[in-house]
């Protein structure tokens, strides 16, 4: 129950602590099929620690920059004679989030939670915390292809961090008011700042 708790919180380092405590335990009483949620969550808790951290790296020069080493390793926890005991569908799908997570590929990670459905959206905690993951790798990547493309706006003499955050809103927001609103206010920044009076 402590491990969900900090999992919502956010804390997933202390999150994994409460899961590996209570895998082991499950694990020394050969409860494999209480223990195997405890696993997953575990392979949760290293992706989203790993995500999130890779992309407070990258906020300082770029967040949703892809990396070309793993930035999301848990072969660790699934190597060796536990990994054997635990192989399965379960193990595979976590294992192919984490590599999508780790390329930031949205598309990858969408091909994953419906080629794996059953074994990811089963569980509440995993499915509500891939739908985070999922947002999360939307707006890394609206970063990412804001930031390849803003030189194109720079053309009409808008700061960078102007445009940025318009695109974001455009973009994330779901209410319609508010982005026809910020949509509104990038073509008059163009406007006045290509054509002023």
């Amino acid at each position: 129950m402590s491990g969900v708790l900090h999992c919502e919180e956010g804390d997933y380092d202390t999150a994994h602590s409460y899961f590996l405590e209570a895998f082991e335990q499950l694990d020394q009483l050969d409860e494999k099929e209480r223990a195997l949620p405890c696993l997953k969550y575990m392979m949760l808790c290293r992706i989203l620690d790993s995500l999130v951290k890779a992309l407070k790296l990258s906020a300082m020069g770029g967040v949703g920059a892809k990396s070309d080493r793993s930035d999301v390793d848990i072969s660790g926890m699934i190597s060796g004679k536990q990994g054997v005991k635990y192989a399965g569908q379960d193990i595979e799908a976590m294992s192919a989030i984490a590599a999508a997570a780790s390329r930031r590929s949205l598309k990858e990670f969408e091909e994953v939670t419906d080629k794996y459905k059953h074994e990811l959206q089963d569980d509440l905690l995993i499915k509500h915390h891939l739908r985070i993951l999922h947002e999360q790798l939307l707006e890394s990547n609206l970063v990412s292809y804001t930031e390849t493309h803003v030189h194109r706006f720079c053309t009409f003499a808008i700061p960078p961090h102007s445009i940025k955050s318009i695109y974001s809103l455009y973009f994330l927001t779901p209410d319609t008011k508010k982005r026809n609103t910020s949509r509104s206010a990038l073509l008059n920044h163009i406007h006045v700042s290509k054509f002023p009076i």
